[in-house]
């Protein structure tokens, strides 16, 4: 199994020392009628003639996004929420407090459209990541126009943030060449520049390297001298030096369908890219000697060596095996910690790095705010004083 991100949000986050956040990226999950699974129900639906309010609109929007990633992910859904009601209820505040004050969704009716498209949505099958966004949540805006998410900007553009400010640029995404100097996005190397909300990346074959020291696919380099490097595809041999970082994306390249691509083969050998599995019950080998591992939320069972679902621990439980807890916990000294509840305090780094985050759409704010190394305990506290970025 390779983690992918899990994002925090419904328009993802990244922890600036300031204590405010920006976006990264999304979990774009949608499902064929999920949205009536929920219970939604528009303000057309109520038989009422007025136009539905920004609560009501952020509201209906929720319930459908929600009720989409539970229906296409929903180990990942586990991992974030602890119910579609606590699903729903935060991504609103998301919707209210964010979304709205900065101008992603500029009138309920958009707010609306976006809910509904999701709702007839269909899952990115069999790989259980969802399409792109809808094109109904996005405003198509142009290159050079300012924005705060990547789906404000039209498609083969992204939105490049300045600093810790919550608005950016629509800027044009530049194509990574074998050899060339990697690309820079938001600040950082990666060849691996596509648009971050249209689904799961596919046929991935450039790595950002520094000298033979090569970063993950789906991460950054940072450090002069910066390349891509061609990774190897499907049946052609693969090297891992290192028998520690066999398994990590690097070795090989992902499949046409997206699919990681594991190095199978002899320790500290030569070896071969081979697709991981994809299915709950098929073969796999933790080693990677004989065979792939699993890929995305399928985890491969070392006394079976079949995939299953990734286990999920819940709270105040172990979570020393693979370190995942449900609803929004953090896996600290082995054990599933709660979030900080709102207006509560919060510490940026627990426990060797481990950060207990705010529930959305919170973020915790510390009181060294201004300057050194910005303090590690605060409060949980919502955005506020947001405006359009225009």
């Amino acid at each position: 199994m390779t983690l992918k991100s899990i994002s925090t949000s419904s328009i993802g986050w990244r922890m600036g020392r300031s204590g405010r956040a920006r976006r990264a990226g999304r979990i774009a999950a949608a499902a064929v009628g999920a949205a009536l699974a929920f219970g939604l129900i528009s303000a057309c639906g109520q038989g009422s003639s007025s136009p539905p309010s920004f609560d009501q609109a952020c509201g209906d929007y929720a319930k459908s996004y929600c009720t989409a990633v539970a229906a296409c992910d929903p180990v990942g859904f586990m991992i974030q929420w602890t119910d579609l009601q606590d699903c729903g209820q935060r991504v609103a505040l998301e919707c209210t407090k964010i979304l709205v004050p900065l101008g992603v969704f500029a009138s309920p009716s958009q707010a609306e459209s976006c809910g509904q498209a999701y709702s007839v949505a269909v899952c990115d099958a069999p790989l259980g990541y969802a399409p792109a966004v809808p094109t109904a949540c996005g405003s198509n805006l142009a290159e050079g126009a300012p924005c705060a998410v990547d789906w404000q900007c039209h498609r083969g553009s992204y939105c490049e943030t300045h600093g810790d400010s919550w608005c950016g640029t629509c800027t044009p995404l530049p194509v990574p060449k074998a050899g060339q100097a990697c690309p820079t996005i938001q600040g950082l190397e990666s060849c691996l520049v596509r648009p971050i909300d249209d689904g799961p990346p596919s046929g991935v074959s450039l790595v950002c390297c520094i000298g033979d020291q090569c970063c993950h696919p789906y991460g950054t380099c940072t450090g002069a001298g910066a390349t891509c490097k061609q990774l190897p595809t499907t049946g052609q041999s693969c090297v891992v030096v290192n028998p520690q970082e066999r398994g990590l994306a690097f070795a090989c390249g992902t499949a046409a369908d997206g699919t990681q691509l594991d190095c199978v083969g002899p320790v500290g050998g030569t070896g071969r890219c081979v697709p991981e599995a994809t299915v709950a019950g098929q073969p796999c080998d933790p080693s990677l000697t004989n065979g792939p591992g699993c890929w995305g939320r399928l985890v491969c069972n070392p006394v079976s060596k079949t995939c299953e679902s990734l286990p999920v621990a819940g709270i105040g439980e172990s979570c020393t095996q693979w370190g995942v807890c449900g609803g929004g916990a953090a896996c600290v000294a082995g054990k599933c910690v709660a979030p900080p509840a709102d207006g509560a305090s919060c510490e940026t780094s627990v426990g060797g790095g481990t950060t207990l985050f705010c529930r959305v759409p919170f973020t915790c704010v510390t009181a060294g705010d201004g300057g050194g190394d910005g303090g590690l305990t605060g409060t949980c506290q919502a955005p506020s004083g947001l405006t359009a970025c225009h």
